[in-house]
């Protein structure tokens, strides 16, 4: 259903912004990415669409966050079909090579002249408060807004989608990813406490919404 939403609310955007070039330059990038692998394609119109909500909640522009969002993974136009395809547990080897995909949507957003705000979230989507995230492991005081805005909805719409390499290759309902986030939250402090409460009450309104109109 989510998706759906998502899908509905990228073509609003479409519109919207027909002929603004950053936006123009971000359209010919996810149809790019989309055409590479639809799975993150979907991946992608999905954080877009949470990271907007979230942005809304907190009164910053949700379009910024919705334009980020599809452009979080765009580095991942110049991986293998192994890993990036793979239904399989990666190596250690393969999973250095995945994280890779950061560092050159960086280079691609910043060489292209996308916004600070949109490079900030492609950076840090992979990184967590504690320091255990990549490319750098950075901590909490050096994450931005847009970086725990990106590492909650990133985290969400993966749990939320079927994963063929996870222990559970199914997707997680709504609530169980939730019970998981929250669960890494208290354990290990990896998630902004504010922005994970949003993304809750997000959530929450979604659900309602689907009942209203069931």
């Amino acid at each position: 259903m989510v998706f759906y939403k998502a899908s509905f609310e990228f073509l609003k955007m479409k519109e919207i912004f027909k002929g603004e070039p950053e936006w123009e330059k971000a359209f010919a990038l996810f149809h790019c990415l989309n055409l590479r692998d639809t799975n993150t394609a979907k991946h992608s119109i999905e954080v877009g669409y949470f990271a907007a909500k979230i942005a809304a909640k907190l009164n910053l522009d949700p379009s910024r966050y919705f334009l980020a969002g599809l452009l979080h993974d765009i580095g991942k136009i110049d991986m293998d079909d192994h890993p990036l395809k793979s239904g399989e547990i990666l190596t250690v080897k393969e999973r250095s090579k995945l994280k890779d995909h950061v560092l050159h949507g960086v280079l691609t957003l910043s060489e292209l002249g996308f916004g600070k705000d949109i490079v900030q979230f492609c950076l840090r989507h992979h990184e967590r408060l504690d320091g255990s995230g990549y490319p750098f492991g950075v901590c909490e005081e050096l994450i931005s807004t847009e970086g725990r805005i990106a590492q909650v909805s990133d985290v969400f719409s993966a749990l939320t989608s079927p994963r063929k390499y996870r222990e559970n290759p199914k997707a997680y309902s709504y609530d169980e990813a939730l019970l998981v986030m929250k669960n890494d939250y208290i354990q290990q402090g990896i998630f902004d406490g504010n922005i994970l409460n949003i993304l809750v009450t997000v959530i929450q309104d979604e659900k309602q919404k689907e009942q209203r109109y069931a």
